[in-house]
């Protein structure tokens, strides 16, 4: 456990100048000539490098840009926003949004990335990649994340704190109702899911990411008992996504649709945790079928944000909250909120299942591996 300071942080000499739009380019590859970045690994004494995607909720961006700018390291840090091109028919939405970029202020540099062409997957899941291995790690959120103003001074610490911890893959903003424990001696729980909702993560757990051949894992390893034993355990909405793909089959331009999914698998296979606050840091506005992986609302997932959490308090030892576990597979696999003599039957019975399946072993290479 420690208590992580800013001491021995060093900033950029220009931290404190007024941020400025250096690049409108199109495509994803050439903004980060346009800003005269050079791979690998720009100095990681800077601040994370922070990416939004978007594509025309300008009402959820402003939001969200409007929270980002509350926090305080906001004018210390790099924003690079990834705006998709317009599908035909929304070249007016898209048109206004891209507007209102140009006014966005109040950080170090606003960098700029208005492709022509529509292409989902590389103004995502490739831009996320690239952006963190340009810059060795990245802080990326969706345009509908309302943050907290202590989430960037989080992030940033957490990058730094576990940056050699190899149990540790990604860092997550959300956290879920009902896991916050007053007795606690750390400000942060290890979660076996993914966190989307705003997530810091270095360029090696992208090359973990890569280093999976993800035809075999969803052809050749895709019936194998164990694999989807470990997914239901933590949620049976994933396992049952997992399926989905399998029989649908993935390509690999689709690893957008699935990211979540695959990133925990990926923590699976390498026996790795996602660091969660206590307290949510990100509200998630986006939960009204207006986005890409939105579904119905469910109020379940509505965290209220307490402005006055910081976490201070990190640990070196990775081990899943149970606490924590057990809300996400709730979450995850029923659409209603449960009794407690029902939910703990549930968790009962999963437990049960998972201990079963985890006393047959398994031969699958990608499981054993590790």
């Amino acid at each position: 456990m420690a208590d992580v300071s800013w001491k021995g942080w060093m900033l950029p000499e220009t931290a404190s100048v007024k941020p400025e739009v250096i690049g409108q380019v199109s495509g994803i590859a050439a903004s980060f000539v346009a800003a005269g970045k050079q791979k690998h690994h720009k100095n990681m004494n800077q601040l994370a490098p922070i990416g939004i995607c978007t594509y025309s909720r300008l009402d959820k961006l402003k939001l969200t840009i409007d929270a980002l700018k509350r926090n305080t390291l906001a004018t210390d840090s790099e924003l690079h926003i990834f705006s998709d091109g317009p599908r035909k028919g929304d070249e007016e939405k898209v048109g206004k949004l891209r507007g209102y970029l140009e006014t966005v202020d109040g950080f170090k540099k606003v960098v700029l990335n208005l492709p022509a062409e529509n292409n989902q997957f590389q103004n995502t899941h490739m831009a996320h990649r690239n952006l963190t291995e340009m810059y060795g790690r990245s802080i990326f959120m969706e345009d509908d994340n309302i943050t907290s103003p202590h989430f960037l001074e989080y992030m940033n610490k957490a990058l730094a704190f576990y940056k050699d911890n190899r149990r540790v893959f990604s860092i997550g903003g959300y956290a879920p109702h009902g896991v916050f424990d007053k007795k606690a001696s750390a400000d942060v729980f290890f979660s076996r899911m993914f966190c989307p909702w705003g997530v810091g993560i270095w360029a090696e757990s992208f090359q973990l990411f890569g280093d999976i051949n993800w035809g075999e894992v969803f052809e050749r390893e895709a019936d194998n008992q164990r694999l989807i034993a470990e997914l239901s355990y933590l949620g049976k909405h994933l396992s049952k996504r997992f399926k989905r793909w399998r029989d649908k089959g993935m390509k690999a331009d689709q690893y957008h649709l699935a990211g979540d999914l695959l990133m925990t698998i990926t923590m699976i296979k390498n026996r790795m945790f996602t660091v969660v606050p206590a307290k949510s840091l990100v509200k998630n506005i986006g939960l009204d079928e207006s986005g890409l992986h939105s579904g119905v609302h469910d109020v379940r997932f509505d965290v209220p944000v307490d402005p006055n959490f910081v976490p201070k308090q990190f640990t070196a030892e990775a081990v899943a909250s149970r606490r924590l576990c057990d809300e996400q597979y709730i979450l995850n696999s029923y659409s209603k909120k449960q009794k407690s003599a029902i939910r703990f039957y549930y968790l009962l019975i999963r437990e049960i299942k998972i201990r079963f399946s985890r006393s047959l072993g398994s031969s699958d290479a990608f499981l054993k591996s590790h």
